[in-house]
């Protein structure tokens, strides 16, 4: 017996015989036309309904504007989106602009009518990718909703739905919010909570969540979505499935695998039902449980799911060209794994040119696509091919990203830099393999510019207020805003082959436009300048930065891309570091497995947090020689193997990565039983770029703000004349943004800390002239930093720091909050916050490092953070530490000293005293914290016999040495 598609397909070959022998006046009836071109395309026998289009044109033609009733707006309307349907757009367009002039001169330009003429060409342009267009008409179309009142609110919120889809579109996150909220409030007052069209709204809030990295969220809003539809709709209800396949997804993302399956399986199940028969749609969800499959190692069986949506697109085209091109990409994908490297990479360059073409060459999916080609040569050992590819990617990678952080919310900022990363293991494992120069920098270059990038990126707001000092400049940053917000949305669109030419030259007018920007704000200002060169840093430009006699180490922790198949068992991530010095050629080590390492600088810290009183006691030798061993274990596999490289070098600037963050490489243990900083100067960054960003300007007015011993339980003092400029006043961070209190227990007074700070006070009179001001106890408030209206020279602050764990894995709290969040210090007031239910939260005694980057410190040669471990936070493999420290260096402090552990409060008041008569009296900012320290070192080995570091070391210095 037949099948009912083919028994539809031959009743539609009878319907165009019968048309062609129809009489004249009904062959030209273009509603006739239409219904038969539509009964065409819904049994998808597309280039029958096609072979309709040129007589349906031909019919309408004959209609006239003065003449025109709404019925045949509807009929040019109809005509059109069948156009848009076959992706006949340049018709479309025309079809379409037609039937909006039919309606508006039959009903009217403000009547709700013609408004959803508006909204179907709308969508079109939004196809089309002329989204500035698409955003306009829509627009227009809501307000004509809008002026018609209360009475028309359900259809208001109609095209609400259509503009928050267009902006989620457009990843303009936070316009959708309001748009939603407002919908969702005026349907469930008109319809209900339990109405389906408020499942829509759901559905679509569920996606911005997705969108905003926040799973749990999504997850829950998609199940109330589902239950609505399952009550009103039916289990077997097409939307049911669609929902089932975004739990699917949601499940997969938080690797609820069995979920995700039992999601997939139900949406097939749901779409190939006799009630619904849309067979069409099953190929998304067999797609999609192919990357389930491939996620787990289960590669047959993704390769059979991934067929199976092959063959469905192939006898139902009408799903969409670009979707079988990323079925090819995720065939190529299996095969690589399965080690049919022939069948994957005929798979990955068919699946390449529609993907690019489709979608453009800066999209990163593209870059996902070449990357996976690029690895596949390299598995081949076609080293040649494989870092051309890259070399396209970083390129084009660069360009996209810049102008995607210049107009997108810290939140889509970590989802991007999490979703494309921008540091590619795989490249590191090609350029360790093939030993070539040219992969060797081209990774260091990726590895230059990628750590860190997302917290870099918060530069640019600051920035933006020290160099907005006139009109000509602010315009210029003005018109920077609206260019990048203009390419992000082009280069992430999704557009259709045939508009991919003018896409692409758009884009590339947008970028020329944008240098010449750029070039512009630069020479108007210095800093913008400083950051451009950073954000482009390569490896010549480092080595031609670095002070003859210097060495930079720049780590990176990696997952080492397999390059034998069938794979081994996985060793985990690993260590490398490039050594970079001036004159020389690049080198790249493997330094081994993370593992091992990251377990000797547990060790190592353990060793020193459990220490306690005892290290002055008669232990004190033992405990050093026991600490001594672990310390020459990370000697050895960690600075020896790059001091081995580095010639003569005795100053070291370190860009550590992962747990290498969290341990001063000075006390590290040589063969000899010296610990390295007797020899050799290290110096911290958190990338080797920031070297290019360095200058030495005439010291400021010479002001130095200590604060110590905050009134942690007190109301904290008013600032006596605070100055709070508008300029700063404006420009706050909301501190909450959905994360409970950042520390959850009560702080502890630091009395010591005041005889610490006068003792500052004491050495800062003793060797400047500096206009010491000294904030105590309750007036230790966090509004003496936000009130500075020009920056201090120096800025001691004595106090609590504290860093919140990461909880979860990475799709959790990480992912969906700021890290810059979960670090600050306390000053005066903090415990009232802590127990205060009144959820006030600006001037609450928490001053987190994100609320710090906001800080007015352009100017400030050092800050010093005497709080326990200020110097931690966030430890991410290619990011680096999110902690304080970056957050005092972004807000324009030239250097950051801060710790590394809980030292004890006599050391750190020697340790200051000595520190600060060395700087100021001539040495740089890195030589007088090392002879401070050497000094302790040798005054301990008196004192007590031995030299543990906890007595000397704890300090680090970041930022500008000098």
């Amino acid at each position: 017996m037949p099948n009912r598609l083919s028994v539809l397909t031959g009743a539609c070959a009878l319907i165009v015989q019968l048309v062609a022998l129809a009489g004249p006046a009904q062959a030209a009836d273009p509603g006739l036309l239409l219904k038969q071109a539509d009964s065409l395309y819904a049994v998808e026998a597309y280039d029958a309904a096609r072979e309709l289009v040129p007589r349906i044109g031909a019919a309408l033609e004959p209609v006239a504007a003065d003449s025109a009733t709404m019925q045949d707006a509807r009929t040019w309307l109809e005509y059109g989106v069948l156009l848009v349907s076959l992706s006949e757009f340049t018709r479309a367009d025309t079809a379409l602009q037609q039937a909006v002039e039919l309606a508006e001169q039959a009903v009217g330009p403000s009547d709700t009518l013609f408004a959803e003429f508006l909204s179907v060409l709308a969508s079109l342009y939004r196809t089309r990718g002329d989204l500035d267009r698409a955003e306009a008409v829509l627009k227009r179309s809501l307000a004509i909703h809008k002026s018609w009142g209360k009475e028309n609110e359900l259809m208001v919120t109609a095209g609400q739905i259509r503009l928050a889809s267009l902006y989620l579109y457009m990843h303009r996150i936070d316009e959708i919010e309001p748009l939603l909220r407002s919908a969702y409030d005026i349907r469930v007052a008109h319809l209900g909570k339990d109405h389906e069209f408020v499942a829509t709204v759901l559905s679509l809030q569920a996606g911005l969540r997705e969108l905003q990295g926040r799973p749990d969220e999504a997850e829950q809003l998609y199940l109330q979505a589902l239950a609505i539809l399952r009550d009103r709709k039916g289990p077997d209800y097409a939307g049911v499935a669609r929902i089932q396949t975004a739990l699917g997804t949601v499940y997969r993302s938080q690797g609820r695998y069995d979920e995700s399956q039992r999601a997939y399986d139900k949406a097939i199940e749901i779409y190939s039902s006799e009630t619904n028969n849309m067979i069409g749609a099953t190929a998304g969800p067999y797609a999609r449980l192919g990357w389930l499959f491939m996620d787990q190692g289960r590669y047959r069986e993704a390769d059979s799911c991934i067929r199976i949506a092959q063959d469905i697109r192939r006898q139902h085209p009408g799903v969409g060209e670009i979707y079988f091109a990323y079925g090819e990409w995720q065939l190529g994908q299996v095969a690589t794994r399965m080690g049919q490297l022939d069948e994957a990479e005929s798979s990955l360059l068919s699946a390449l040119p529609p993907i690019r073409e489709t979608l453009g060459p800066l999209h990163p999916t593209v870059f996902r696509v070449q990357a996976d080609l690029a690895n596949l040569y390299a598995v081949q050992g076609n080293w040649e091919r494989s870092v051309s590819y890259y070399h396209t990617i970083l390129k084009a990678q660069r360009s996209v990203t810049r102008a995607w952080f210049a107009v997108s919310s810290e939140h889509e900022k970590l989802s991007w830099i999490r979703k494309y990363p921008l540091v590619d293991p795989a490249l590191v494992t090609i350029a360790l393999a093939s030993g070539r120069r040219d992969a060797i920098e081209l990774a260091g270059d990726m590895v230059l510019t990628g750590k860190g990038a997302v917290i870099d990126a918060l530069a640019v707001q600051s920035e933006s207020i020290y160099c907005s000092t006139d009109e000509t400049t602010r315009s210029l940053w003005e018109q920077r805003a609206d260019l990048c917000s203009e390419v992000a949305g082009i280069a992430m669109g999704h557009f259709p082959p045939e508009l991919s030419r003018r896409v692409n030259d758009t884009l590339v007018q947008l970028y020329r436009v944008l240098d010449s920007l750029e070039a512009a704000l630069s020479r108007s200002c210095s800093r913008f300048e400083d950051r451009l060169l950073r954000d482009d840093a390569r490896i010549g430009t480092i080595r031609d930065a670095l002070r003859d006699g210097s060495v930079l180490w720049e780590f990176v922790k990696y997952e080492p891309l397999n390059l034998i198949w069938p794979a081994p068992d996985q060793s985990g991530a690993r260590y490398a570091a490039f050594v970079i010095a001036p004159k020389r050629e690049t080198l790249l080590l493997d330094l081994g497995e993370a593992r091992v390492i990251d377990s000797v600088v547990v060790a190592i810290r353990a060793s020193i947090a459990d220490i306690g009183h005892a290290v002055y006691g008669a232990h004190g030798p033992y405990l050093e020689a026991q600490l001594q061993r672990q310390l020459a274990d990370l000697h050895q596999l960690v600075i020896a193997p790059l001091a081995a490289h580095s010639g003569s070098s005795s100053f070291v600037y370190v860009a550590p990565d992962g747990a290498l963050n969290l341990i001063p490489f000075g006390i590290t243990v040589d063969r000899n039983g010296a610990y390295a900083l007797e020899s050799t100067a290290f110096h911290y960054v958190a990338s080797g770029r920031e070297l290019l960003g360095w200058h030495n300007p005439e010291p400021n007015s010479g002001t130095a703000i200590v604060m110590a011993d905050p009134a942690f339980d007190s109301h904290p003092a008013p600032v006596e004349d605070p100055a709070v400029t508008a300029q700063t006043a404006a420009y706050r961070f909301n501190t909450t943004d959905g994360v409970a209190a950042p520390h959850t227990g009560a702080f502890a007074r630091l009395p010591f800390t005041r005889t610490e700070a006068e003792e500052v006070v004491d050495v800062l009179r003793e060797y400047s002239d500096m206009d010491v001001q000294t904030f105590l106890g309750a007036r230790a408030g966090e509004t003496v930093l936000r009130s500075l209206t020009s920056p201090p020279r120096l800025l001691h602050l004595a106090t609590h720091g504290f860093m919140n764990a990461t909880e979860g894995k990475s799709t959790g709290a990480a992912e969906r909050h700021n890290p810059l969040l979960r670090a600050g210090l306390a000053f005066a007031g903090a415990n009232r916050r802590v127990h205060d239910t009144t959820g006030e939260t600006g001037h609450d005694g928490i001053l987190t490092a994100l609320e710090a980057t906001a800080l007015q410190l352009y100017g400030t040669e050092l800050v010093t953070l005497s709080a326990c471990e200020s110097g931690l936070g966030d430890v991410m493999a290619g990011e680096g530490v999110f902690g304080l420290s970056r957050a005092f260096v972004h807000a324009g402090a030239d250097a950051v000293m801060m710790s590394l552990w809980r030292i004890a409060d006599a050391q750190t008041a020697r340790l200051m005293r000595g520190f600060y008569a060395e700087w100021l009296g001539g040495k740089s900012k890195q030589e007088a914290l090392r002879q401070a320290m050497l000094s302790m070192l040798k005054a301990a080995r008196t004192r007590h016999g031995h030299g543990h570091p906890a007595l000397w070391a704890g300090f680090v210095l970041a930022g500008n040495p000098d």
